[in-house]
């Protein structure tokens, strides 16, 4: 996802366009139900109704200020909204990538409800 968020700055033609945009449909495909899961996995038992309810609060959050910020940024310059895009979702990786580890280190299995 974040690879085609950082390509689309390169891209003149229809054909480059549609298969960029299908790269960054797929990798949103791939990430946000495995989110859902880990994130529901994660919340306790009898906490996972309010914890998803949070979730769902959130995505509609970034739903609608995400839209506005993005246009701001866009009226400034086009490349930066899509470059800073690419580094959020690559920095979120990253952070996700090292809370992981951090999880292995422990013992603990990650996206796994421990009862």
């Amino acid at each position: 996802m974040a690879a085609g968020m950082a390509m689309i700055v390169v891209i003149f033609d229809l054909i480059s366009l549609l298969l960029v945009t299908c790269l960054i449909a797929v990798g949103s495909c791939l990430v946000y139900p495995c989110v859902n899961a880990m994130i529901s996995k994660q919340a306790a038992p009898g906490c996972q109704g309010a914890t998803m309810g949070v979730l769902g609060s959130f995505n509609s959050l970034g739903r609608v200020t995400g839209p506005t910020a993005g246009g701001l940024v866009y009226l400034f310059s086009a490349p930066a909204l899509y470059l800073g895009s690419a580094a959020i979702a690559t920095l979120c990786a990253a952070g996700f990538a090292g809370w992981s580890r951090r999880q292995k280190e422990k013992g603990i299995a990650v996206a796994v409800r421990q009862d």
